[in-house]
């Protein structure tokens, strides 16, 4: 396996791969990484500030709270399959970027 492909793997892990994202965006000089790198940060980044604009605390579940914490749950599961999936796409050597945020 490709070292490069090792480094982008390490990039789009789920919360922990905002640590070698951001050593990857100073860095390195590897411009595939480096995209790589750039897409992972902003989703980490629409993750968190979504899950905390929903009221990110874990506090005791009431019945009202329930929708909340739905979408919340829902919302991360998005991040991780995204991951996931963004992963598989440096599997295949295809592009890595977010339909939103593609530069043109």
């Amino acid at each position: 396996m490709d070292n490069r492909k090792i480094r982008a793997y390490f990039c789009l892990l789920p919360v922990f791969g905002t640590i070698p994202a951001v050593i990857s965006v100073l860095r390195d000089r590897d411009g595939q990484v480096k995209e790589v790198a750039k897409v992972s940060l902003v989703l980490f980044a629409l993750w968190v500030t979504s899950y905390l604009a929903l009221g990110g605390d874990a506090t005791p579940e009431t019945f009202s709270q329930i929708p909340g914490a739905l979408l919340k749950g829902t919302l991360t599961s998005t991040y991780f399959v995204g991951s996931l999936l963004l992963m598989y796409r440096v599997y295949r050597r295809q592009p890595v970027h977010l339909p939103s945020f593609k530069d043109d």
